[in-house]
């Protein structure tokens, strides 16, 4: 595989970012990688957070994939957005405010061949999350797409449901990484 090198890394440390926002990315690589170690404010079960491109809105995004909210009981449970039905696509599982304090999910997302206009866009993503107060753990992988070729120059990443006083908890940490090409 070819060399990369961090772009941008950060960490949250107040409780009112709603967006991780990596913007004017560079043109110079061929793949992107996003890694993260989050957890949201909201909600006390499963929190699915999203992601948009070039700050697209609009119903262009479709996504799939599957998760396995309890290890224990190894059950596996779809997950999916019809195409061109949605304004973001899911790009993973996000500990919530109902899991062991302190407990957060790790996600890692790979954009292949952002600046390629030719090609419509995707974000891989694939994580986990260890026992929780009410959740032996938890795994996932999910492909989410958006109808645009053009270059990826900026990605938002959400916390959900976004808006109001949903927010990524303090502590949150975040790296974009570019594969050279």
């Amino acid at each position: 595989m070819a060399d990369w090198e961090v772009i941008e890394e950060g960490k949250i440390s107040n409780s009112t970012t709603t967006d991780i926002e990596f913007a004017a990315i560079p043109q110079t690589y061929q793949h992107l990688e996003i890694t993260v170690s989050w957890r949201s404010h909201a909600g006390t079960g499963d929190v699915y957070p999203y992601f948009q491109m070039n700050g697209e809105t609009g119903s262009k995004y479709g996504s799939a994939g599957w998760s396995s909210p309890s290890a224990s009981s190894g059950t596996v449970v779809r997950v999916s957005q019809w195409e061109n039905i949605a304004s973001s696509g899911y790009c993973g599982l996000m500990a919530s405010s109902g899991f062991t304090t302190g407990a957060f999910s790790v996600a890692t997302m790979i954009v292949p061949n952002y600046t390629d206009t030719s090609q419509y866009k995707l974000m891989m993503s694939r994580g986990a999350q260890g026992s929780g107060d009410f959740i032996d753990g938890m795994t996932f992988a999910h492909v989410g797409g958006v109808s645009t070729t053009a270059a990826v120059t900026q990605i938002n990443l959400i916390s959900w449901p976004s808006g109001g006083s949903n927010y990524f908890a303090n502590g949150t940490s975040y790296m974009l990484a570019g594969y050279k090409a």
